[in-house]
């Protein structure tokens, strides 16, 4: 073969060793010929007789393709090809019929055996060497394949582990250093109620200091935790009306004096998990309020219809984001203000919405203000819904009552 094809994505472009053919024929001449084809073309090609001694020959040592004639003595081509297909060990080999026989109802017979392939034997031997190809290409690309699968499958099995391993980790962690922590803030609060008069305005100072840093370590030990079951923990699949929800949100964002909040007229109802898109809605409206230090406060909140999703926008009148921190937004445990967050409600957001299949992403001009938007579907999608039974921490409250 002189051309060789362009490999295709799924193929390796590692040499391969010549293929091996077998040939199946009770008539030496065809052997011959083919043979003498094959072996012309780069196969590397294997000749019998007989329907029963191919079957041994293909149990001892497996070709990669088969041809196989049809009119044999004591056992017919349509049932080798039976027999090899119900063998689990040979059910995957290609035949290729190439007989004499020509009519319609043979080759319809020949394929519901389980062939690839039917060529009579008028056919041209490069036609013949061009059908080889193709079915090997294809062999070799559903091998490719199946080792994809494989590669696939251990690797889900490993992050399924992984997410066990980490949801495990992550109770520890709630106990066994959100409880200390809780305990230094009681016992420096303690000491500033029995000792106020006792202690210097600097000490007292720096014990009020310590009760807020707890209280901001334990804040960011909520939010990891909260991060890392960002997608085991979606509550339930129900009708959610988006004004409602989103009156909700205001509602529990404390709001300096004389700022306001916009909602537009109107607001879909979505099916969907209420959680999740409650939780992103409340970071982004909290986050504007919170780094918003103008005396007119604004925040406005958008729904576009985008199709089979909703686009959000929540816009706020604030100082804006400077373009050298914009690669930072999204990231854990960045900061870009000076108020006190645990640099992790944005890149939870972030997670939550691209769980769902959506994208995130923010417009900003500093000293005028910054517009962060989100996509989510309108309806359900396949969140690939896992087996309690692999699933130890599917309930994951004991991480927050273990404290």
């Amino acid at each position: 073969m002189t051309d060789s094809p362009e490999p295709t994505p799924f193929e390796s472009t590692a040499p391969v060793p010549p293929a091996t053919i077998l040939i199946v024929d009770d008539v030496p001449a065809n052997l011959r010929l083919f043979s003498d084809a094959l072996r012309k073309s780069g196969y590397k090609p294997r000749a019998l007789r007989s329907g029963r001694r191919a079957l041994r020959a293909v149990e001892l040592e497996p070709p990669d393709l088969i041809l196989l004639d049809v009119k044999m003595p004591e056992m017919d081509g349509y049932e080798v090809c039976r027999r090899l297909k119900l063998d689990a060990h040979s059910r995957d080999i290609p035949v290729i019929f190439v007989s004499a026989l020509g009519e319609p109802i043979d080759k319809v017979r020949g394929f519901q055996c389980g062939a690839v392939d039917y060529l009579t034997k008028s056919s041209s031997l490069e036609e013949l060497c061009a059908r080889i190809e193709t079915h090997l290409r294809i062999r070799r690309q559903q091998r490719e394949l199946d080792l994809r699968a494989l590669a696939l499958k251990a690797a889900n099995e490993d992050l399924a582990r992984s997410n066990r391993e980490l949801k495990k980790f992550a109770s520890v962690i709630s106990h066994d250093l959100k409880a200390p922590l809780r305990a230094i803030r009681h016992l420096a609060g303690f000491v500033i109620e029995d000792s106020a008069k006792q202690l210097s305005e600097e000490s007292g100072d720096n014990l009020r200091m310590l009760v807020e840093r707890t209280a901001l370590a334990q804040r960011m030990i909520d939010e990891l935790l909260d991060y890392c079951r960002a997608g085991f923990h979606r509550g339930e699949e129900v009708e959610v009306d988006c004004r409602t929800l989103l009156n909700e949100v205001v509602a529990s964002v404390p709001m300096p004096a004389g700022f306001v909040v916009e909602l537009p007229e109107d607001l879909p109802r979505l099916r969907t998990y209420a959680s999740p898109l409650r939780h992103v809605l409340l970071h982004l409206i909290d986050n504007a309020v919170k780094h918003n230090e103008s005396e007119n406060g604004q925040v406005r909140v958008r729904c576009l219809d985008q199709g089979r999703r909703v686009r959000f926008d929540v816009s706020d009148n604030g100082p804006g984001i400077e373009q050298q921190h914009s690669e930072r937004v999204f990231r854990i445990f960045q900061k870009l203000g000076k108020h006190g967050g645990s640099g992790v409600g944005l890149a939870l957001a972030k997670r939550r919405v691209e769980l769902f299949g959506g994208s995130i992403g923010f417009e900003s001009q500093p000293s005028e203000g910054t517009t962060f938007f989100f996509t989510w579907p309108k309806a359900s999608i396949d969140l690939s819904p896992r087996d309690p039974s692999r699933d130890p921490e599917g309930d994951c409250t004991q991480c927050s009552d273990a404290t």
